[in-house]
């Protein structure tokens, strides 16, 4: 069975049980009903060119297309890797749990064993062509896999098996949240036909029966989910409001009109719910009953706040600010190494907030003062941009404009040591998980790294 899809790929699936057996991309949307004579396929795409493929030699693509071979897994080349896989363009960040590896492409969603790299299982978004528009989320041993064909989908982590699918009547753009028992999720009806509204929905994350569901109202979409705490489900969407909703019944607790879009996930501490508008403000209003205590704007658009320690920190287009919870007064305030706030992100590890950008580099401040304590900062531009900064296991990690992975202490900022990941460029991102880096690079190779901590011995015996 022949498919043109969207993407502009021609997919070649058994007609009995939908598996893809090789894709192949035409160079744009397709138009055309594919057409087969003998061991040639036709297709015409959106730009008047007609693609005929000779499918006897697509074998050797099957054998390059999402690692599906065991075989395709490399073993480690030096004292830093333990392996890296092929595993193609497209897809999202990599997930990792319980020894396991899920790593997505533009078709199909691979569980890979997390010491050896070698495949476990894979699964099609059921068998039909699409892709992943966010990573996996994995909870109790149930990966929770949103897909383009109007669906979510709980399957076994240990063997892939579907556990239960339920029917979105849209798309899901953003990654599901799994909190006291239930799968929360938002669906785009307006990108099927008929159309549907778009959903907040709330599902049994056992069983995939619908608790709930609530309109979000035309052009009301959710750029990020809720956040979940004590009972109720805090979400912002681009009409202009921050909900608040009963996670049991569904049952609408309060509203907040802003003056303009929310599109930050909002952050909650000592009562207070913390989110910015597209008004350029950061409000702060009460988490019970939805009253504003305080706003806050320095005329320019605002990121994502953070909160921690009674303070709540937050970049602009301009500077980055620490403010007081509970009144909203600027404590300090510095200025960015980025112009584009959109890019910037904020982490706080030990007093320390780290400004981290993939297009300018990481400003490091103490979080009392806003003194600076260390930067980095790469070549400007996409071509020699980095990667955001991460923390763990007492380590800070980023991928720098030669794409190399950094291994650097977070405090003083003194780099430890380093290693060359696939080919430069931006379009890299990391997972760190019982003292293992893996990173997913620009070249579609997932690279599987030793412990930092055996890193740093290498180091301090001049083993690099």
């Amino acid at each position: 069975m022949y498919i043109g899809s969207a993407d502009g790929h021609l997919n070649a699936l058994n007609a009995s049980s939908g598996v893809s057996l090789w894709d192949h991309d035409t160079g744009s949307f397709s138009a055309s009903t594919p057409s087969a004579s003998g061991d040639v396929v036709y297709v015409s795409n959106i730009r008047n060119v007609v693609v005929a493929l000779d499918i006897s030699e697509m074998g050797a693509e099957l054998d390059n297309f999402a690692g599906v071979h065991a075989a395709d897994t490399e073993p480690a080349e030096s004292g830093w890797f333990r392996w890296k896989r092929y595993i193609g363009s497209g897809g999202a960040k990599s997930v990792v749990d319980d020894g396991v590896v899920y790593a997505s492409n533009s078709k199909r969603l691979l569980a890979l064993d997390a010491e050896t790299g070698n495949e476990l299982w894979w699964r099609t978004n059921g068998g039909l062509v699409g892709w992943l528009y966010a990573w996996v989320v994995v909870s109790d041993g149930v990966v929770y896999m949103p897909t383009a064909f109007n669906r979510m989908s709980a399957l076994d982590g240990a063997t892939g098996t579907t556990l239960w699918d339920f029917p979105t009547e849209g798309r899901t753009f953003v990654s599901p949240i799994i909190a006291d028992g239930a799968a929360y999720f938002a669906s785009y009806g307006r990108y099927v036909r008929p159309q549907s509204p778009p959903y907040l929905n709330s599902v049994d994350a056992h069983t995939g029966d619908l608790l709930w569901r609530t309109e979000v109202g035309y052009r009301g979409l959710l750029r990020v989910l809720p956040n979940v705490q004590s009972g109720i489900a805090y979400y912002g969407t681009d009409r202009g409001y921050m909900y608040a909703r009963d996670t049991t019944t569904g049952t609408l607790v309060w509203e907040f009109r802003a003056g303009g879009q929310v599109q930050t996930h909002p952050s909650i501490a000592d009562g207070i719910v913390y989110f910015t508008s597209w008004d350029n403000n950061l409000y702060a209003v009460d988490a019970n009953s939805g009253e504003l205590q305080w706003q806050f704007s320095d005329g320019l658009a605002l990121g994502w706040p953070v909160v921690e320690g009674g303070s709540v920190y937050i970049n602009g287009e301009e500077n980055i600010y620490a403010l007081d919870a509970e009144t909203g007064a600027v404590l300090w305030q510095r200025m960015t190494l980025d112009d584009y706030h959109g890019h910037v992100r904020l982490k706080l590890y030990r007093n320390i907030v780290y400004a981290t950008s993939p297009f300018s580099g990481t400003l490091v401040m103490d979080a009392r003062t806003g003194d600076v304590l260390w930067d980095y900062v790469g070549d400007f531009g996409f071509s020699g941009a980095i990667s955001e900064l991460s923390i763990a296991d007492g380590y800070a990690y980023l991928v720098d404009e030669d794409s190399k992975l950094l291994i650097i202490d977070p405090v003083s900022g003194e780099v430890l040591s380093s290693v060359g990941i696939g080919s430069p460029g931006w379009s890299h991102s990391f997972t760190i998980e019982n003292e293992m880096v893996y990173i997913r690079s620009r070249d579609n190779y997932l690279y599987a790294l030793r412990s930092p901590v055996i890193s740093r011995l290498w180091f301090l015996l001049g083993i690099r």
